[in-house]
């Protein structure tokens, strides 16, 4: 591990993995009312987003040899996303194509 690395890769993503678990649960099984269901979602996304993608890319990244670095970061980046429908659309088309909608 590099010195600056604060944790484990192991410990960070099983404890984020947990706390996603538990929001979860809480999300579906907890309160009904309006502002818990937006805290636990806006809360969810946070830990989601910002920490398991965040870490899970650059463990991913470190994981890798040097030399393929640069190859392992484009894996997160240029996955196919799903959009409304179950269609699958390449990265950067956004709209469907002309006369088609």
């Amino acid at each position: 591990m590099d010195r600056h690395d604060r944790g484990s890769p192991r410990l960070v993503l099983s404890a984020t993995f947990l706390v996603a678990a538990v929001l979860g649960y809480l999300l579906f099984n907890g309160a009904g009312a309006y502002y818990w269901q937006a805290t636990l979602s806006f809360a969810w996304g946070v830990v989601v987003s910002g920490m398991i993608y965040v870490n899970l890319a650059g463990y991913h990244v470190k994981a890798v040899r040097r030399d393929l670095a640069g190859r392992a970061s484009g894996v997160f980046r240029h996955e196919p996303l799903p959009v409304g429908g179950g269609r699958w659309l390449p990265d950067g088309m956004d709209r469907e194509p002309r006369g088609m909608g």
